[in-house]
């Protein structure tokens, strides 16, 4: 059984503690996260003092670090498919471009694409 990869986020991007958030999935395209309870997946109005995933993947991403260079991951960082509540936790699927992540959340949002668990 092989270890999952980490994505490593330093406090206060995700909050008061750093935290390490395992990376579920890898296509090469797309990858999945587990987004932690009070987190944001992209920034709300509603919720104007969240932590944003998007905004601090962007961050680490540009900063270079070797986690996310290892898991191909480029300063632009990762486009969400779909929104969480920041009341729930689980797994997020991120594009690792604009457009695809663009087709993917169109296709999610028309109920072309549609996530399930198993």
């Amino acid at each position: 059984m092989s270890k999952l990869p980490h994505l490593g986020f330093p406090a206060p991007l995700l909050g008061m503690e750093s935290i390490r958030l395992p990376v579920l999935m890898d296509s090469g395209d797309c990858l999945v996260l587990t987004k932690p309870r009070g987190v944001l997946v992209q920034a709300d109005i509603w919720y104007p003092r969240c932590p944003v995933l998007v905004e601090a993947i962007r961050h680490q991403a540009s900063e270079a670090k070797p986690e996310f260079s290892r898991l191909n991951i480029g300063p632009e960082g990762l486009w969400a498919v779909h929104d969480l509540d920041p009341e729930f936790w689980g797994p997020v699927l991120f594009a690792r471009g604009r457009e695809q992540g663009d087709a993917l959340r169109s296709a999610c949002g028309s109920a072309a694409l549609s996530l399930i668990h198993i």
